[in-house]
């Protein structure tokens, strides 16, 4: 379930009656099943998904559909006719040495670059998209609560209330163990916390630059995105400094700096200085006796080339907690994702 994902749309919904429903698994030339492969229809009323661990899909398009797009990192892109694309195996990217371009070969300056660029890769105007999300929570043999719902989802870049999202539709599974188990209190954070992953937005600390002196950088490989030259960037807090920082990835386009994927956890180095709850999700708990504490937290934002800027095209969360709320006899160890 988790593995069948819907990124941004840019065009409206469409009918079931107007509708194809397109399934295929994605594997490299030994047969293994790749996952995280973009899917993706033309340019104009861009629809797709990414594959699932088994290297799976499912994707509704519009019946006038006639191709589709698959593309991963470190692999060949290559577009298939919608008949065609039942099976599809990717060709790893092989970058020989006189390829490559001169670039500076710090870590610190790419990143110090990728944040220059920022204004000029991604759109500073306001932007509304549409959107598909889904939010599992479960412990260690049930699940709690399923949901999905597609937002309107409005932008506002340098402002201070920056993002609205607006339902459109949405479902909550009947099936599960306890759907309103979480009525009072939602110990995730939903598709704000999602939306608002996207750095033009709400730029992670390791994208700061008043933050640099704080990471540790290291220029890890390159490889290659769409044809394109990608920088692979590993960070993590530097020893020493005492805040909860992240560690993890960030790719960056070798020509144009733009950041197309950044994935990061929580830093072992951070975790003592971990604060568990802050604001009011603080206060709430506290007004409900709710005792919340993070033991693993991760995020992963993916962007495409639409048209001439970079666009999120899927982000995710997925967190493990520890939540005791006495009223309702809840002492469990959860695990939440939102994507």
């Amino acid at each position: 379930m988790k593995g069948l994902l819907i990124l941004m749309l840019t065009g409206g919904l469409f009918s079931q009656a107007s509708a194809q429903s397109i399934t295929g698994v994605v594997t490299s030339p030994d047969g293994t099943p790749l996952a995280d492969v973009y899917v993706i229809t033309g340019k104009t009323r861009l629809v797709g998904t990414l594959t699932n661990q088994e290297g799976r899909f499912r994707l509704m398009v519009p019946l006038q559909t006639d191709s589709l797009t698959f593309s991963r990192l470190g692999y060949q892109s290559q577009r298939r006719a919608v008949a065609a694309s039942g099976a599809v195996v990717l060709q790893p990217a092989i970058i020989h040495l006189s390829e490559l371009t001169v670039k500076p070969h710090k870590a610190t300056t790419l990143i110090q670059q990728a944040i220059a660029a920022i204004p000029a890769n991604y759109g500073q105007e306001p932007q509304q998209a549409r959107g598909f999300y889904r939010e599992i929570i479960r412990d260690e043999a049930d699940y709690l609560s399923v949901a999905e719902a597609v937002f309107d989802v409005l932008s506002f870049p340098g402002k201070r209330e920056n993002l609205q999202l607006r339902l459109i539709q949405g479902r909550a599974s009947n099936d599960v163990k306890a759907t309103r188990l979480f009525d009072d209190y939602h110990p995730g954070g939903g598709p704000l916390l999602v939306a608002g992953l996207d750095l033009r937005l709400n730029p992670p600390t390791y994208l700061q630059l008043a933050y640099l002196d704080r990471y540790d950088y290291t220029l890890d490989s390159l490889t290659t995105l769409d044809g394109r030259q990608v920088y692979m960037v590993r960070f993590d807090q530097r020893d020493g400094v005492q805040e909860s920082l992240q560690q993890g990835t960030v790719f960056i386009d070798a020509d144009s700096y733009a950041v197309v994927r950044f994935e990061a956890g929580l830093s072992p180095r951070g975790l003592p200085y971990l604060k568990h709850l802050t604001g009011s999700d603080k206060v709430v708990a506290n007004l409900l006796n709710i005792n919340f504490q993070r033991l693993a937290h991760s995020i992963r934002v993916n962007y495409r080339f639409i048209n001439t800027k970079w666009q999120v095209a899927f982000a995710s969360f997925d967190q493990t907690v520890h939540y005791q709320q006495p009223k309702k006899d809840l002492d469990l160890h959860v695990n939440l994702t939102g994507e």
